[in-house]
């Protein structure tokens, strides 16, 4: 993509001349350079740049915080956004890259930003393929990093396209254009460091081309078959009902494909990720056969109703456990993955709604009784220590709140604007 057609990429894209723009800026070579094009080409559009401070090096606040001070000098609108987390003992990346996105994500959703541009280069691809070949991936992890991406981290990104145009840029070529720019950028000195895998990806890959271009190939044949793959699985899902309660209902002469079954599972459940598909393809198989009843998997019971197949939340042990999420006053919170809830004062918990049926009025019993037996299990309330407040799903309180199931499963392969050149 050469400059002229990132342009094209960004007008299209934004096709509203007021249209907000959020850019994920570390203070790195390759956001420096997205940010510069970015603010180059956007016109009258405001550009956001997101800095995280992580808090996990010496010197990330002052690092942060001249990030901040260069994104406002080249005339951005930068905001420092800060991680308050606790001691992390394990998984420091991946708690970090659910930490960072978490902060952007709701800083986009409060302004009504649906995308956020972050700065993925053709290096980085070839560095994931080599990860994923080093772990053994099948050929769907071989398709890499997809140039858009509808909240790939659940629930952190909920509502939010993750956009990558310079997905097929060098990392030297973005170094470039910051030069051109005359400006200087930050190096992470976790870069350099061997014990991160993605570091040792890099230094395989600096000193063989060979090995960067055949992985970059074989990248771009499984992510062609991955995407019509996708497109079909979509056209599957749309013949999919689901309840308010997120519970799925597949009538008898639709049949799923594996990844539209899996994505199913995914998105009923609330979970982040999809199970695995040699599981997804035994259920599949099981339940074509006679005297199919019903089965558990990726946290959701699949179970036979006369001639349909219906997915509802799996509730066994989550009830047993009783688990109860406090609620942040005038905050959005997602409660089980499935549920996004804003409680309108302090005090607040959600928790299942079944174990508390008790204090249900009889014309609340009647109401929850038009859910089956399975999906009034995976319903929610809220409580004030433990008197039930709210439940919307029988009419008792008032509170804001909105089920992510639907729009989670018909949002997860929508390509919006253009598509990078």
């Amino acid at each position: 993509m050469s400059e002229a057609q990132f342009a094209a990429w960004l007008a299209a894209t934004y096709p509203n001349p007021a249209s907000k723009i959020a850019v994920a800026f570390s203070g790195g070579g390759d956001s420096l350079a997205l940010l510069i094009l970015t603010l180059r080409y956007a016109g009258s559009r405001p550009v956001y740049a997101l800095s995280v401070d992580h808090a996990l090096q010496d010197g990330s606040a002052e690092q942060i915080s001249a990030a901040t001070q260069q994104a406002q000098a080249l005339g951005a609108i930068a905001h420092r956004l800060y991680w308050n987390h606790g001691e992390i003992k394990s998984g420091v990346q991946e708690a970090a890259r659910k930490g960072r996105y978490g902060l952007m994500g709701d800083f986009c959703r409060e302004r009504r930003i649906s995308s956020l541009l972050v700065a993925h280069s053709r290096d980085d691809q070839a560095e994931t393929l080599w990860m994923r070949k080093q772990c053994g991936g099948g050929w769907r992890a071989m398709a890499g990093i997809s140039a858009r991406s509808f909240a790939p981290v659940w629930p952190e990104l909920r509502d939010i396209t993750l956009l990558r145009p310079l997905l097929g840029w060098s990392r030297e070529h973005m170094r470039d254009v910051c030069r051109d720019a005359g400006e200087t950028w930050h190096e992470d000195p976790s870069n350099v460091n061997l014990d991160y895998l993605r570091v040792q990806a890099r230094s395989a890959l600096a000193y063989d081309e060979v090995l960067a271009s055949s992985l970059l190939q074989e990248g771009d044949v499984m992510r062609s078959r991955r995407e019509a793959e996708e497109d079909r699985a979509q056209g599957e899902l749309s013949r999919v009902a689901l309840s308010d309660c997120g519970s799925a209902s597949i009538p008898k002469d639709v049949h799923l494909s594996e990844l539209a079954m899996a994505r199913l599972l995914m998105c009923v459940s609330g979970n982040p990720q999809m199970a695995d598909m040699a599981r997804v393809r035994a259920l599949l198989e099981s339940t074509r056969e006679t005297g199919y009843v019903s089965q558990t998997l990726g946290g959701c019971v699949i179970y036979r109703a006369g001639d349909e197949l219906k997915i509802a939340r799996e509730t066994g042990r989550w009830l047993k456990m009783q688990q109860s999420m406090p609620l942040q006053a005038h905050h959005a919170m997602v409660f089980d993955g499935r549920y996004e809830i804003t409680a309108n004062q302090k005090g607040l918990a959600a928790a299942p709604l079944w174990p508390a049926r008790r204090q249900l009025s009889q014309d609340e019993k009647s109401a929850l009784n038009r859910f089956d037996a399975l999906s009034r299990r995976v319903l929610f309330g809220v409580f004030d220590g433990d008197d039930l407040v709210y439940a919307p799903h029988v009419q008792r309180g008032d509170i804001q709140w909105r089920g992510l199931t639907s729009a989670r499963l018909y949002q997860q392969n929508v390509r919006t604007g253009a598509k990078p050149a």
